[in-house]
């Protein structure tokens, strides 16, 4: 990889949704972002602002209606396995155990099986799990079931790993178990990270770029470096640096939600 290459690059991207009935809803526009290798980008914003959909555009999952997408300097036009993706829920097939949905995108690929056996024990090893591998999901606790979906998402060794607010749903101690999880993931694999929340905290504790986001349609309203030293743990978050670069964030999305206030009143 050429350094001086971003590994992905937007330019210009917008994105409207044709509804099948009433007005087409444009859910980004103007988007120009790059991430670079073994950055970790979180995207932080209000409700509705798009940052899911971007995250999607990322991954190849969907295609922007306007603007250029680039990975590794070629044009991104759809998904690969060189992108790993984390959803909201981790979406475990149920009568599978834990291996076994690990092993899922593989068997997708119809690749062979038997060279990605041993990497998915490495990778449940890495994350708890070792001694859960013939477990099924419905003997797993939530943050454990995340942290197979995480799994699953790295078995392939993708460069670049997007993450749909995975944390969300459980409760603040599993949350911080697994942020501390993450941060310990990318000081290991150093893979490019883009990172949703609604969490200021969250995505600034682990973030190089914090990139703030405005409401729908939604924009880059700014990208703010985050010169924390590394490895993080959560005791950044009582630091005063930690707090200015927190409260910058909050500045700009009151600024940004007071605008948009004023605009639809």
């Amino acid at each position: 990889m050429d350094p001086a290459r971003p590994l992905v690059s937007l330019r210009g991207v917008s994105k409207t949704y044709q509804a099948k009935k009433g007005t087409p809803v444009q859910a980004l526009t103007d988007i120009s972002l790059d991430i670079a290798e073994g950055e970790v980008v979180t995207l932080v914003g209000p409700s509705g602002c798009g940052k899911s959909t971007l995250l999607r555009l990322l991954g190849g999952l969907h295609m922007p209606t306007e603007g250029e997408m680039l990975l590794a300097g070629q044009r991104h036009t759809g998904p690969s396995h060189r992108i790993g993706i984390v959803y909201q829920q981790p979406l475990l097939l149920p009568w599978k155990n834990v291996i076994e949905n690990v092993l899922v995108p593989i068997r997708v690929r119809r690749a062979k099986l038997a060279p990605y056996r041993e990497r998915a024990r490495e990778l449940l090893t890495v994350l708890g799990l070792d001694s859960f591998a013939q477990s099924y999901p419905h003997q797993l606790s939530g943050g454990m079931q995340q942290r197979v979906g995480i799994a699953r998402a790295l078995i392939q060794d993708p460069e670049i790993l997007l993450m749909d607010e995975p944390f969300g749903a459980l409760d603040a101690m599993t949350r911080d178990a697994l942020t501390v999880e993450l941060l310990r993931i990318h000081e290991e694999f150093r893979t490019t990270i883009a990172f949703v929340t609604h969490s200021i905290a969250e995505s600034v504790l682990l973030a190089d770029r914090v990139v703030v986001m405005t409401p729908r349609p939604g924009r880059v309203a700014q990208v703010l470096p985050v010169d924390l030293p590394r490895p993080r743990t959560l005791e950044d978050v009582n630091s005063e640096r930690f707090g200015q670069y927190a409260s910058g964030v909050r500045t700009i999305l009151d600024e940004h939600l007071g605008k948009h206030t004023k605009a639809v009143a």
